[in-house]
């Protein structure tokens, strides 16, 4: 599972889409508030979660969500330019604070694809893509 708010929403819709296409693993991405409206049912011991924790307005409401998911016995990645926040999670990838705000999707999407690659798998072959979409 992959969470986020604002302008990262996309940046976790994207990651999402990335783990399935080039690890093969089922992935979904929640805004952190519909995640605690229902989805976080499903969480328990060791299940996987992918938290982009941006700068701005929305890392307020981001970050007692990480701490519920962790208590929750998550295996929580948090991505996030907080070092204190990265430090506490599974796994943290620090990255710069974007300024503006709305630039930070550019920084937050190369953790995600860092994960994809791990897997060691082609990102541009995936099985079964073609890179184009035809439609009649």
């Amino acid at each position: 599972m992959v969470t986020s708010r604002g302008y990262n929403l996309a940046t976790a819709k994207e990651a999402a889409l990335k783990l399935m296409e080039t690890t093969y693993i089922v992935a979904e991405a929640f805004s952190a508030a519909d995640l605690r409206h229902g989805p976080i049912a499903m969480i328990g011991q060791d299940f996987p979660v992918i938290a982009i924790v941006p700068p701005g307005k929305v890392r307020h409401g981001m970050i007692p969500l990480v701490e519920n998911l962790s208590s929750r016995g998550a295996e929580v990645a948090v991505i996030s330019d907080d070092e204190m926040l990265t430090g506490r999670a599974g796994v943290g990838f620090v990255v710069p604070a974007a300024r503006p705000e709305e630039l930070s999707p550019v920084l937050y999407a190369i953790p995600p694809q860092v994960l994809a690659h791990l897997k060691r798998l082609d990102p541009d072959a995936p099985r079964g893509l073609s890179k184009v979409t035809k439609t009649w």
